[in-house]
């Protein structure tokens, strides 16, 4: 965890000159990889009190699909959900409109496991740190949604509009899961299988990158 991620789909340890970084790879299991995209806002999860239970689309766990569903139905419906557009239109350091999302409270728990060597990368790149209340995807009642604290990784819902002194962050991800990653000729030596068909490179030290193991964070898998 914490490896940068750059546009062409090279995954590194190693700021690599003349080359774009997108995101910094925040978790990794046997169905799913994600990246942690380089900046975030503070917006309301919606002014609109959109009231909306994502039936059948795993809103605790699958953030992309409920991000996308969310974003569609508020919009046919004349509504906002300005923490979910944000992410979706985002489109900053090589990450194209539409490939982001707001991830799910379970993905949240995911990165806050995680969310010290993301830090030391994202400081690295002088990049804002993971640290406060972010927003997740799913919604808790008409009045609030579910929100993680990348602090201590406490999980709570609060309020869907906030004053603005008030109002969580909101930190885009992405789901590189299938991404082809590439090899580095000059920084890379032998490729290492971490997922069935996903490789990364080992420095020449023969040192490789090792996933966490996580399964997932207790407090949001008991929500």
């Amino acid at each position: 965890m914490g490896w940068l991620l750059y546009t062409d789909g090279l995954i590194s340890s190693e700021i690599i000159e003349n080359r774009q970084i997108m995101a910094i790879v925040g978790f990794i299991s046997q169905s799913k990889v994600l990246a942690v995209c380089l900046r975030q806002t503070r917006l309301n999860w919606s002014n609109d009190y959109i009231a909306t239970r994502l039936e059948g689309t795993g809103e605790m766990r699958n953030g992309q699909e409920a991000t996308r569903i969310l974003v569609n139905r508020v919009r046919a419906m004349g509504f906002n959900a300005e923490a979910a557009e944000w992410c979706f239109e985002y489109d900053q350091d090589g990450v194209k409109k539409h490939e982001a999302f707001l991830p799910s409270v379970l993905e949240l728990g995911h990165i806050f496991y995680n969310h010290e060597v993301i830090n030391a990368s994202l400081q690295a790149l002088d990049a804002e740190l993971l640290d406060g209340w972010y927003l997740s995807s799913c919604s808790h009642s008409f009045h609030c949604v579910w929100q993680s604290r990348m602090s201590n990784g406490d999980v709570h819902y609060r309020g869907k509009n906030l004053r603005e002194g008030e109002r969580a962050l909101v930190r885009p991800v992405l789901d590189i899961t299938s991404l082809s990653l590439k090899k580095e000729d000059n920084t890379f030596d032998t490729p290492k299988e971490i997922l069935p068909g996903m490789y990364v490179y080992a420095d020449v030290s023969g040192n490789t990158p090792k996933s966490s193991g996580y399964g997932g964070c207790g407090k949001c898998q008991r929500l």
